[in-house]
């Protein structure tokens, strides 16, 4: 059996988070630490299962809940994010980049061009953290700083000499808290199978009940720290970043959502389940070409006092312009986002892929 070491120190709980995090460190070989942060939630070996239902909610990974939309997002790479990842699917307008087009004001701000340089597969908000000085260098990250309350989040971290070669160091250990709380002990990480150079700590967030959650989500730091001898000198490289832990007071219903002509545009519709009552911003991308990435438009929609129980909602692409963009469907609809925007930084749902394609509209047809 794999022995079990309960750290104390400050439980990460509160803010309408009810549980503390379970960390496991999944390790390659038998006789591995599972790592514990205090409070009532236990520790779990990969797989992530607690067997004290007494003492958790259920699993909400992809193994205790259906996928939230049709398409799923690809695994994360191991490698670390590069320095100029961005971190929003539509960058803003510059010197290469037209903006919004010319009938961004017919559609009062709700539609308008999609950028050119979109990419179909969105960008998850994610960051790359470098330990100061010189090598060998620490870069940390997750794969994206939108953590659902009840899902999993995974620290990487990796150790790199100047050419970005991988050094193995002698120990590597992460700590977390919620901001502005104690710290808890350092939790081991280990590499997953098949990577000697790449290092991993599998956690999972708090559950909270989105009928009370905090209106904003509940922010983590962390700090990794890596010990060992680089060209005969003991080092020791830390780095800090942190993720934020949503609890949307609502969600789009993807099985819901077809796209139909309205008037002179095309209607995006689609069910809202409203859990807390508030104020609700949409947004979804209008892809077009015989594979589906060339960007056309976008929606967007402020939806003002929502309350309790499912809303059939709309966002609308502006049919002038489809028109000017030529382009005939069928479209794909992709990047549906929907966020509560009565705090700040906003709750929001974990985007939608992708839909379904729609059908095979004519760009004439648009007004």
């Amino acid at each position: 059996m794999r022995p079990r070491i309960l750290i104390a120190g400050a439980a990460l709980v509160g803010g309408g988070l009810g549980t503390a995090w379970r960390a496991s460190s999944r390790a390659p070989a038998e006789g591995a630490p599972v790592g514990f942060v205090a409070g009532a939630a236990p520790v779990y070996p990969e797989p992530a299962i607690d067997l004290d239902p007494a003492r958790s909610a259920p699993l909400s990974n992809a193994a205790g809940r259906p996928p939230a939309a049709p398409a799923q997002r690809a695994p994360p790479s191991v490698k670390p994010p590069p320095r100029s990842e961005r971190a929003a699917a539509v960058p803003p307008p510059g010197g290469d980049d037209p903006g919004p087009g010319r009938w961004i004001d017919r559609y009062q701000g709700r539609s308008g061009r999609l950028s050119p340089s979109a990419r179909p597969e969105g960008a998850d908000p994610t960051t790359r953290v470098e330990s100061p000085g010189g090598p060998p260098t620490l870069v940390v990250w997750v794969p994206t700083i939108r953590v659902q309350a009840g899902r999993e989040v995974v620290l990487h971290a990796a150790l790199l000499d100047e050419s970005g070669a991988p050094v193995a160091p002698q120990s590597i250990a992460a700590s977390l808290a919620r901001r502005g709380a104690q710290a808890s002990v350092e939790l081991p990480m280990t590499a997953p199978p098949g990577s000697m150079h790449h290092f991993e700590l599998r956690l999972r967030a708090p559950d909270a009940d989105p009928r009370t959650a905090d209106p904003a989500p509940v922010a983590f730091d962390y700090t990794v720290q890596a010990r060992g001898t680089w060209e005969g000198e003991p080092f020791v490289r830390r780095a800090a970043a942190g993720f934020l832990v949503h609890s949307a007071g609502g969600g789009v219903d993807p099985a819901s959502a077809r796209a139909e002509r309205r008037g002179g545009d095309l209607a995006l519709l689609f069910d809202a389940r409203i859990e807390r009552p508030g104020t609700y911003w949409a947004w979804a991308e209008l892809w077009g070409g015989a594979e589906g990435t060339d960007p056309i438009a976008f929606a967007r929609e402020r939806f003002e006092g929502l309350g309790p129980g499912v809303r059939p909602l709309a966002l609308v692409f502006g049919g002038a312009i489809l028109r000017d963009a030529g382009v005939d469907g069928p479209f794909m609809i992709r990047n549906l986002r929907w966020q509560q925007v009565d705090a700040f930084p906003p709750q929001e749902q974990d985007p939608i892929a992708q839909l379904p394609p729609t059908q095979a509209f004519r760009a004439r047809d648009f007004r």
